[in-house]
């Protein structure tokens, strides 16, 4: 059995949303893609924003 590869995507949110957004749109991507992905945020969570299915 063949894994998906892996990918971890952070950042850091301190002020503003622009790059957290941004990540979110590349992890969509990256999931599509057959991805693993993990996405970890150094500020608040923010439950609408849409990662794509990763954890």
């Amino acid at each position: 059995m063949m894994t998906k590869p892996r990918l971890i995507i952070y950042v850091q949110n301190l002020l503003g949303i622009g790059h957290l957004r941004r990540a979110a749109g590349v992890s969509r991507a990256a999931v599509n893609k057959g991805f693993d992905v993990a996405f970890v945020s150094g500020g608040i969570p923010i439950n609408e924003l849409d990662v794509g299915g990763a954890t």
